[in-house]
């Protein structure tokens, strides 16, 4: 008989249980609730300038009404 500590070692860790990815890049969501009397366009605008202010160089892009609101409309 071997004892099984002579054979492996256990670590416990942690790890996220999935990892996002946006157009192949890993992502983090936020999702947010307005407070009244905020539109989404001002709510927008203060992400831009806190992730100008925090990581100026992180890449980032919006899902569903943001992107709507911030992608140009384009006349055919």
């Amino acid at each position: 008989m071997i004892q099984l500590s002579n054979l492996v070692d256990v670590q416990e860790s942690v790890a996220p249980k999935e990892l996002n990815h946006f157009d192949k890049m890993k992502s983090v969501t936020f999702q947010a609730i307005l407070a009244p009397g905020y539109s989404v366009g001002e709510a927008l605008d203060f992400i831009e300038q806190a992730m100008a202010e925090i990581s100026p160089q992180t890449l980032y892009d919006y899902g569903g009404q943001s992107r709507s609101l911030k992608t140009p409309v384009t006349a055919c």
